[in-house]
C-alpha cells in the first residue's frame, strides 16, 4: 500500500468499523464437521512448555515516548532475554498481540512494547525518533532495582506492518542510537514504506549497516490485502550483505481445508485475549460501550472501549457474527496455528542467535522450518515457503 494514511483506515476499518449483518444460517442443514487445524506443540520452539506462571508490566513515558515494560514472573527469573515487540500501524494497545506478549513472557523474555504514536492520525516521520527515546527510556529502568536483569547480548527485534518496518530500521540505526543491536530480526508483514519523495510512510533505512551475524526472517502472507509482499522483499534485498544461511523470506500460505481455516492475511499475527495487560474489566456505571464508541477510541488511541464491548453479551455477539470475515477471525479469535507458527519461527530464530540451537527450524529452508503439522484428519498444512537466495516474486499480492 504507496499511502499509510489509507493503511490506517483499512487498520481502523476492518478492527472495528465493518459491522453489518453476516450472512443467516437459520433454517440451513448443519454443516459437516471439518477437520481441526494443528494445536501449539508440547516442546520446542513456539510451544507450551512454560516456564513462568505470570508477569508484571511497567508503564514508562508518556504519549508517543510510552513503553510497556513487561517482565516474566513466577517464578521471576534472575536474568532475561530482551525482546522488544513493535506494533503496526494504530495498533498501539499491546492488548492486540496479547497472545504473543504473553507467551514471549511465559518462555522467559523481557518485552518492551514501545507506543511511538498516540492517535490513528500520528505523523509517521516521527515514529522512529518517538522510539528511539521510548527505549531509551525503559531501557534506564529495565534491570535496574527490582526489575529483572537483562542478559547481556541477548536481544532480539520483532515487528508487524509497520512496526516491521520500524524494527528494521532500528537494528539498522541501533549502533548509532545508543541500542542494544538485536542478534535476531523477525519483520512480520512489513509495509507502511513511502514509494515516492511526496508520498505519505516510512523512509527505509540503509540496511546494510545491520551488523554481520543478525539473523533475519522476513515475512510475507499470501493474502495480505493491506500491505502486500512489497516491503517484506525490500527489507530482504535490502540486508543483502548478510549470509545467505542468515537471513530468508518467509510466505505463509493459505490453507482452508479445515475449521478454522489459515488464512495468510495481513491480522494474522494479532490475537488479543480479553484478560491481558491493562484490561479494563467492566465499563464505568451507566455506560453502554456500543461499535461506534469503539470506533472512535481506536482513531483517538484508547482501546478501553472496544476492549468493553468484546467483553459485554452484545459486544460478544458482534465478534462471533463476524467469523464470516476472515479479517476479524484472524484478528479477535483466540491463537491458532497460524499464530504458533509465527510464534515458533521467532522463538527459534532467538534460540538460534542466543544459542546456536534449532537453527534447523528458524532458518535455511529446512523440513523442520516449513513444517506445520497436520489436520486432524492427518493431511499435512500447506508448507511455508521459504525463500534463501535470489528473490522470485511470487504471485500473491499486488500492493
Amino acid at each position: 500500500m504507496n499511502n499509510p494514511v489509507r493503511l490506517a483506515a483499512a487498520l481502523g476499518a476492518s478492527l472495528v468499523l465493518g459491522w453489518g449483518a453476516a450472512p443467516s444460517s437459520m433454517g440451513a442443514e448443519p454443516a459437516p464437521m471439518r477437520p481441526l487445524p494443528p494445536g501449539q506443540r508440547v516442546s520446542g520452539p513456539g510451544s507450551s512448555d512454560y516456564i513462568h506462571a505470570s508477569w508484571s508490566q511497567t508503564v514508562v513515558g508518556a504519549g508517543a515516548t510510552a513503553c510497556w515494560l513487561f517482565e516474566p514472573a513466577d517464578p521471576v527469573p534472575a536474568e532475561a532475554p530482551l525482546v522488544v515487540f513493535m506494533h503496526g500501524w494504530a495498533a498501539l494497545d499491546p492488548w492486540l498481540y496479547g497472545a504473543w506478549i504473553e507467551h514471549l513472557l511465559r518462555r522467559g523474555n523481557v518485552v518492551l512494547f514501545p507506543r511511538y504514536q498516540t492517535t490513528l492520525f500520528s505523523n509517521p516521520p516521527g515514529f522512529y525518533t518517538s522510539t528511539v527515546q521510548a527505549l531509551r527510556d525503559a531501557l534506564r529502568q529495565a534491570g535496574q532495582g527490582d526489575h529483572v536483569k537483562l542478559k547481556p547480548g541477548q536481544v532480539a527485534y520483532v515487528g508487524h506492518s509497520m512496526g516491521a518496518v520500524l524494527s528494521a530500521n532500528l537494528a539498522a540505526g541501533a549502533a548509532n542510537e545508543g541500542l542494544p543491536p538485536p542478534k535476531a530480526l523477525m519483520c512480520v508483514q512489513p509495509g507502511g514504506t513511502r514509494r515516492t519523495p511526496d508520498s505519505i510512510g516510512l523512509d527505509l533505512h540503509d540496511l546494510r549497516t545491520i551488523p554481520t551475524g543478525t539473523l533475519l526472517l522476513s515475512v510475507a502472507g499470501d493474502r495480505d490485502a493491506v500491505v502486500g509482499d512489497v516491503d517484506a522483499v525490500r527489507i530482504y534485498q535490502g540486508a543483502g550483505h548478510l549470509p545467505e544461511a542468515d537471513r530468508n523470506l518467509v510466505y505463509f500460505l493459505t490453507d482452508e481445508r479445515g475449521s478454522p481455516p489459515l488464512r495468510g492475511n495481513h491480522y494474522a499475527p494479532c490475537s488479543p485475549p480479553c484478560d491481558f495487560c491493562n484490561s479494563p474489566g467492566e465499563p464505568p456505571p451507566g455506560s453502554f460501550p456500543t461499535q461506534l464508541k469503539a470506533a472512535l477510541g481506536v482513531a483517538l488511541g484508547d482501546y478501553s472501549p472496544l476492549r468493553w464491548l468484546l467483553q459485554t453479551p452484545h459486544g460478544r455477539e458482534w465478534m462471533h457474527s463476524r467469523i464470516h470475515c476472515p479479517v476479524y477471525a484472524e484478528t479477535f479469535y483466540a491463537p491458532d496455528a497460524m499464530d504458533f507458527d509465527h510464534w515458533r519461527l521467532f522463538d527459534a530464530l532467538c534460540e538460534t542467535a542466543f544459542t546456536g540451537r534449532n537453527r534447523g527450524q528458524a532458518l535455511g529452508n529446512t523440513a523442520a522450518q516449513r513444517g506445520r503439522g497436520s489436520w486432524s484428519d492427518g493431511t499435512r498444512v500447506k508448507e511455508l515457503r521459504v525463500i534463501t537466495g535470489n528473490v522470485i516474486r511470487l504471485p500473491f499480492s499486488k500492493k
